[in-house]
């Protein structure tokens, strides 16, 4: 029987992701895609452009940064959190005083324009590096002042690539992911303008990041109720005892925990750091979405993305899925994967990271699982799959020439430098893990030292 061509295109209209609904009405999947630029400028009085500087000039007072530094090294050497005190923001930037606060601001974002909206600079090392060429990350939260949301959003990220000149690391990393079949956000680019009254006008090309919040768990989870953390601290899954203070504090819970959830994670830091071997390799599936984990850890590795759960520190989120009582893992803050993150090996090391030990001795979860002789063949199997399927020129060139289209001019000269820069990177790093894999050459352990 032959179709009509209304129902046909009825069809297709039904199948085409991330676009519109049949209303007509704009919707936030709109938003994102490579090949998406939408139009944000951001306009905010003096007083409120005041508000979220940070209250530190370290270009002033450079002490200020070397001292924050001394306290990193002393919190490794004592086990301690990524985090200078309980009450600063995680990460480097609260060691150097630096504390992101919102400024009320007007937002108008493709002709919608709301008021009384939350703006502030985010990031920590990419908010250090932007003090150098005063260009900065943002976090709109439509929320913090008023009861607002923009197409069912309530925050938005604005990343301004500073580290990453080609631009593309983050959404082709975030692409692999979603081939992967990993939960993770959805990318677009923004033109921004954001003005204040006697400051510079900063303008240019961003990456305009889905938010990982209650809403982003519904979608992804099918429900929002169970418990968000993004851990700061050195080591995964640490455990502090079967008090939940400590948990509290190094594991940045984003939604509130309950009981059941706050005695799920002590269950399982307790069996990850006091289990035997067999009691680990028996229960660990009680715990950790097996499967999702290890395509999780896949992706990362093929990335070499080093600055983010294969150290054992930040830039990731956990869910524990209330449906099924096991943690998710969720990636975040991608800029400096395809080997970037320069605080750690060589080129030539990073592009050789181990496949088989990737978080050294800094992960004890990664070497408890792949310890496991049939949970290491599966993530074989999965890092073969996507050398085949995904991690190839064939597959992330078109995206990237889509992304590079979309955030770049053509006139540009350096755009097809920043496309060879990834993708060269690529083949490159195929090449190693297949070598690896066959056994023809060993990896590169970096991280040697432990912490956990």
């Amino acid at each position: 029987m032959k179709m009509p061509p209304s129902v046909l295109w009825l069809c297709v209209l039904l199948l085409l992701p991330g676009r519109s609904d049949l209303s007509g009405e704009p919707q936030a999947e709109d938003l994102f895609g490579l090949d998406r630029l939408v139009e944000i400028g951001i306009r905010m009085d003096p007083e409120e452009w005041e508000r979220m500087q940070p209250r530190v000039d370290l270009g002033k007072h450079p002490w200020v940064a070397l001292l924050g530094m001394g306290r990193v090294m002393d919190d490794i050497r004592k086990g301690r959190n990524f985090r200078s005190s309980p009450e600063v923001r995680p990460g480097l930037a609260g060691y150097m005083g630096i504390h992101h606060t919102y400024g009320r601001g007007e937002v108008t974002i493709g002709g919608s324009t709301l008021q009384d909206v939350g703006i502030r600079y985010k990031g920590n090392g990419t908010f250090l590096e932007g003090l150098k060429q005063d260009r900065y990350s943002y976090k709109i939260d439509f929320r913090e002042y008023a009861d607002l949301e923009f197409r069912g959003l309530t925050k938005l990220n604005l990343h301004s690539n500073v580290i990453d000149e080609t631009m593309l690391r983050e959404p082709l990393s975030l692409e692999l992911f979603r081939l992967l079949g990993v939960p993770c956000s959805r990318l677009g680019f923004a033109r921004l303008r954001l003005e204040s009254p006697g400051e510079a006008d900063r303008s240019g090309i961003f990456s305009l990041v889905e938010q990982i919040d209650k809403r982003f768990l519904g979608n992804r989870f099918g429900s929002s109720d169970g418990l968000l953390l993004k851990p700061s601290t050195f080591g995964v899954f640490r455990y502090f005892g079967e008090d939940w203070e400590p948990y509290e504090i190094a594991l940045v819970p984003k939604t509130d925990p309950t009981p059941e959830g706050r005695k799920r994670v002590i269950e399982f830091a307790r069996l990850l750091h006091r289990g035997t071997d067999e009691e680990f390799s028996a229960r660990v599936e009680d715990f950790v979405d097996i499967d999702s984990f290890l395509h999780f850890l896949a992706g990362h590795v093929l990335l070499s993305h080093l600055d983010s759960f294969l150290s054992g520190i930040q830039n990731y989120y956990v869910y524990l899925d209330p449906g099924t009582g096991k943690f998710r893992f969720i990636p975040w803050d991608m800029d400096l994967s395809f080997g970037n993150f320069m605080l750690e090996g060589t080129h030539r090391t990073r592009l050789n990271l181990s496949v088989d030990n990737p978080g050294g001795k800094r992960n004890r979860l990664i070497g408890r699982i792949l310890a496991i002789p049939s949970h290491r063949e599966t993530y074989h199997r999965i890092l073969d799959r996507s050398l085949e399927d995904h991690f190839n020129e064939e597959v992330l060139g078109p995206l990237a020439r889509t992304a590079l289209a979309t955030c770049a001019s053509r006139e540009d000269p350096s755009t097809e430098a920043r496309y060879r820069t990834i993708i060269d990177w690529v083949k490159r790093r195929a090449f190693l893990v297949r070598e690896q894999m066959e056994g023809r050459i060993e990896g590169d352990i970096l991280f040697e030292d432990g912490w956990n």
